[in-house]
């Protein structure tokens, strides 16, 4: 079993370095689940697990057995997780029956107009708008990002490791590169440091993210590579450099390194996923 087992890791990781993590597709993570302080890391995971199978439709249909092991959790945390998201209205489970009445499989629903937006109206002008924005065009119109397929099924990774990437995922539109600052990570995500740099380190480790230190005279602040071709084979690093008057900066992507200009905290498209760090080249906040 052990045998069979590091086989397919060596063949996962293999597939990872040549084909990329969209080898077996991707789904779309809304941004604004994933900066939901009602939900949990571990119930942010799952959505997005849920979001990579989808594909670009709303539906996915894995089996619980399934669910389980790529995520390595139990009956009980699957059923907590799961219990939640339909109560926070992201999740909506059909059950299919054979012509018999008996049970075949579930098929899982992602709302795109998640119902605590008509029980929780907004306190902020910000916040308003973005309601606004969600009930009128759906969760996306909020931003998001690309989730693999890959990622979220890899073994390697605990469901709390999957839920950092996720959230970091949902930042950076159709691009690979996002930025929120550490606290807000914090907050956003309901944990503590500790917690965060334990389940964050394997993505270090397997080369999923690379890490750059970002910094002029006035600030210092991590910049995260979701790597395209990731390969655990190299050391782990922290890049540092400066950034310019003119905000250019380099990125270290998994082939080569290339240079990039900042752009505004908005965006230049003026859409709306480009406005909330979706849908765009980059994501920012």
């Amino acid at each position: 079993m052990e045998k069979e087992q590091a086989y397919i890791q060596t063949d996962w990781a293999e597939v990872l370095r040549t084909k990329g993590i969209r080898a077996r597709g991707y789904g779309i993570v809304p941004k604004y689940a994933m900066q939901d302080t009602d939900l949990e890391l571990s119930d942010k995971a799952l959505y997005a697990y849920l979001c990579s199978l989808s594909g670009n439709d709303h539906e996915t249909y894995p089996a619980v057995s399934t669910i389980k092991s790529h995520l390595k959790i139990g009956d009980k945390s699957f059923t907590t997780r799961m219990k939640h998201l339909v109560e926070t209205g992201y999740v909506e489970v059909k059950k299919v029956h054979t012509p018999g009445n008996k049970f075949s499989n579930n098929i899982y629903c992602l709302t795109q107009r998640p119902k605590k937006f008509f029980l929780e109206p907004p306190r902020t002008p910000k916040g308003k708008e973005i309601r606004n924005t969600i009930l009128a065009d759906g969760i996306l119109g909020g931003g998001y990002g690309q989730i693999p397929k890959m990622v979220m099924c890899d073994a390697r990774l605990d469901i709390k490791s999957k839920g950092i990437y996720a959230y970091l995922a949902a930042f950076t539109g159709a691009g690979e590169v996002a930025f929120p600052a550490r606290d807000q990570i914090l907050r956003e995500l309901n944990i503590l440091k500790g917690t965060y740099y334990r389940y964050f380190n394997p993505l270090l480790e397997l080369n999923y993210i690379t890490v750059i230190k970002r910094k002029n005279r006035e600030f210092e602040r991590n910049q995260y590579v979701l790597n395209t071709n990731p390969d655990d084979r190299k050391e782990r690093s922290m890049s540092r450099f400066s950034v310019s008057r003119f905000g250019t900066y380099r990125i270290r992507g998994s082939r080569s390194c290339e240079s990039r200009r900042c752009k505004s905290r908005f965006g230049k498209s003026g859409n709306w996923g480009s406005r909330f760090g979706g849908g765009g080249k980059e994501g920012h906040y």
